[in-house]
C-alpha cells in the first residue's frame, strides 16, 4: 500500500503548519546595501569637482544635494567676446563650423555674441527651432553642431487644454505665435 494521508490516494501529500509558512527566510548577503569608505569618497569627489567648474546649483539641488544631476548648467569660462558659437555633439567627422557662417543658426549666434537685440522674426524663428528639435532643450543642432540660446531663452509653463507644458521661448509673444489653439495661461519661471 503507498503512502498517503488516508491511504486512498497514491500521491504523497505535503503538509505545511503556520510556523514555516510565516517565517520568513534570511535574505542573500547581496541584498544588504554596503556602506563603503569608496561610495563616500566618491560622492565626496563628485562635489568637489563640481565646486572647480562654476556650477550654478538650484533650489531643487540644494535640497537633494550634489547626487541628483538633474537640473546643473557648468558656466562657461570663456569672456564675452571669446563666446563660444557652437558645439560639436557628434562622434564622427562634421565639415568645420566655418562651412556653416551663412546659416540663420549660425549669423543669429554671432549676432547675440555682439550684443545685439534679435528681431521679432528672429524670435520667432528661435522659439520654433529650439522647440521643435528632437535634440536639445535650449540649443538647435545643425550639422552635428549645438548652438546653445540658454542665455536668451526663459521657461515657460503653458496650460493648453487642461494640461501644463514647460517651453523655451524668447518672449511671451514668440511663444504665443508658435502654439496652436486656445491658451488659458502662460507662466514664467525662473531658470536658476
Amino acid at each position: 500500500m503507498p503512502l498517503g494521508l488516508s491511504g486512498k490516494s497514491p500521491h504523497l501529500r505535503v503538509v505545511f503548519s503556520a510556523k514555516t509558512l510565516c517565517k520568513p527566510a534570511p535574505l542573500p548577503l547581496f541584498c544588504y546595501k554596503k556602506e563603503s569608505a569608496f561610495s563616500d569618497l566618491w560622492t565626496h569627489k563628485k562635489n568637489v569637482a563640481m565646486d572647480k567648474q562654476k556650477v550654478n546649483t538650484t533650489s531643487s539641488m540644494n535640497s537633494k544635494g550634489y547626487s541628483s544631476s538633474s537640473h546643473y548648467r557648468i558656466n562657461p569660462t570663456a569672456e564675452k567676446s571669446e563666446q563660444v558659437l557652437a558645439i560639436k555633439f557628434v562622434q564622427w567627422d562634421v565639415p568645420p563650423l566655418e562651412s556653416l557662417c551663412n546659416s540663420k543658426v549660425y549669423i543669429l549666434r554671432v549676432k547675440l555674441n555682439r550684443g545685439e537685440c534679435m528681431s521679432r522674426e528672429e524670435k520667432n524663428w528661435l522659439c520654433e527651432a529650439v522647440n521643435s528639435n528632437t535634440y536639445f532643450r535650449t540649443a538647435v543642432p545643425l550639422q552635428g553642431y549645438r548652438f546653445d540660446f540658454f542665455d536668451v531663452l526663459k521657461k515657460y509653463l503653458v496650460n493648453q487644454y487642461g494640461q501644463w507644458t514647460e517651453y523655451y521661448a524668447p518672449d511671451r509673444t514668440s511663444l504665443r505665435a508658435y502654439l496652436y489653439g486656445r491658451i488659458n495661461q502662460i507662466v514664467e519661471i525662473p531658470k536658476y
